[in-house]
């Protein structure tokens, strides 16, 4: 197994093994992720943990990410 520094470079190394992922969202209190993963990823407070703001984020990104993906097979 090999030995990332941040978890951002553990879930590139993922998603280029795993071409059949067309969406993903990164859901986590930390930011140690990879630029262009921003996109993808939502903070939650690591007191209140997930809540509908963030429900509402994660659905909002999907949404991008299915209309990007509308013609994908």
């Amino acid at each position: 197994d090999i030995m990332y520094s941040k978890r951002g470079e553990e879930i590139k190394h993922y998603l280029n093994n795993h071409p059949e992922i067309k969406y993903y969202i990164i859901i986590d209190d930390d930011n140690d992720f990879l630029v262009e993963q921003q996109s993808h990823f939502v903070q939650t407070d690591p007191e209140i943990g997930f809540s509908i703001k963030e429900y509402q984020k994660c659905l909002k990104i999907y949404e991008r990410d299915k209309e990007r993906n509308k013609n994908f097979k």
